[in-house]
């Protein structure tokens, strides 16, 4: 089972060797007062404040680093990612971090029956006209 961080506790995400299939996401709600941006994949994230924005596992691990094995790991992959790692930011960067709130989000995917279609010309009281 994959974990994430927040203040240092590690929360589940469910992995896919459960018997539903399931997408597991990431919800990161940026508590700082400043917006947050980066780019994964040649599209660009932004992260307002208070704004909730859900990411799929290899995006949330590129920007945030979510498969590092430790709050510490995942800290300073964030402080390289958005510049923290400078003098002027280096005392206030575990406050930006723990500002970050992440919750697991799991899409469950469910078999529906497809709609009824019909393949080949419609009938002739389908057509539309009166008396064809």
């Amino acid at each position: 089972m994959a974990e994430v961080f927040r203040d240092g506790l590690a929360l589940p995400i469910a992995d896919h060797a459960e018997p539903e299939p399931a997408i597991s996401h990431v919800k990161v709600i940026n508590h700082n007062t400043f917006t947050l941006r980066d780019m994964f994949d040649s599209r660009v994230y932004e992260f307002p404040p208070n704004k909730p924005v859900t990411l799929d596992m290899p995006t949330a691990n590129h920007i945030f680093g979510f498969d590092m094995d430790s709050p510490d790991k995942a800290l300073l992959h964030c402080m390289r990612r958005f510049g923290w790692n400078v003098p002027e930011h280096s005392q206030q960067a575990r406050d930006y971090f723990n500002n970050l709130e992440f919750k697991p989000v799991r899409f469950v995917l469910v078999e529906t029956a497809p709609e009824p279609r019909r393949v080949g010309r419609p009938r002739k009281d389908e057509q539309g006209g009166a008396g064809a």
